[in-house]
């Protein structure tokens, strides 16, 4: 009987470390438990959620936060450059997930009315090419009869005062001569000007 006793005995010591051996061997038991990441970093995946590449920082509970296998939305690799979004995001600030890719962002849309919006030009608007040279031939051409008629006259004046001295009447000759030739050569360059501008452009200067 003392020998059944321990027989039965060390059947049962057997069976409980058979037990514990299995209980302790067990896939759930030798499996590595999840790595802890920051609250912060959920939904973040692979280095950028402080996990490894192909994890997912989860939220487990209201205040713990896990990284859990996720090759679904945190392919391998991910998040750079023309590669899968990791979970809709990307790891730099300067590319934007298009489509479920890593690109360049793009540039922001003009706002509305153009980028020069509210900086309109408001000064003078030239119209057409006689607003802009028609004045400014105006005050040539009378200049140029004023100065001469001037001439006209002071060579009237010289001829008058000249007292019969063969120079100073040659000198009001010429000047005389001198100054109708210069405003028949602006009245003829005007119309020829009037001419060329409206046989180039389609427009008339009123001098």
């Amino acid at each position: 009987m003392p020998e059944l006793k321990f027989f039965s005995l060390r059947k049962s010591i057997l069976f409980i470390v058979a037990s514990l051996m299995l209980v302790l061997l067990s896939p759930k038991a030798l499996a590595v438990p999840d790595a802890v990441c920051a609250t912060a970093n959920a939904g973040k995946c692979g280095a950028a959620g402080g996990c490894d590449p192909g994890e997912l920082c989860t939220a487990v509970g209201l205040a713990q936060t896990i990284c859990k296998t996720n090759t679904t939305d945190c392919p391998i690799p991910c998040g750079e450059n023309g590669q899968s979004c990791c979970n809709n995001t990307c790891v730099s600030s300067a590319l934007t997930c298009i489509n479920g890719i890593c690109k360049v962002a793009p540039p922001p849309p003009p706002p509305p009315g153009g980028y020069f919006a509210g900086n309109e030009y408001n000064g003078p608007v030239i119209a057409s090419f006689s607003g802009v040279f028609g004045a400014a031939f105006k005050v040539l051409y009378s200049a140029g009869l004023l100065i001469g008629i001037f001439f006209i006259i002071k060579s009237g004046y010289t001829l008058m005062t000249s007292q019969g001295d063969p120079q100073a009447v040659k000198e009001g000759q010429e000047q005389l001569t001198a100054s109708i030739i210069g405003i028949l050569f602006i009245v003829l360059s005007v119309a020829l000007l009037r001419i060329i501008i409206n046989s180039l452009i389609g427009e008339s200067v009123n001098i």
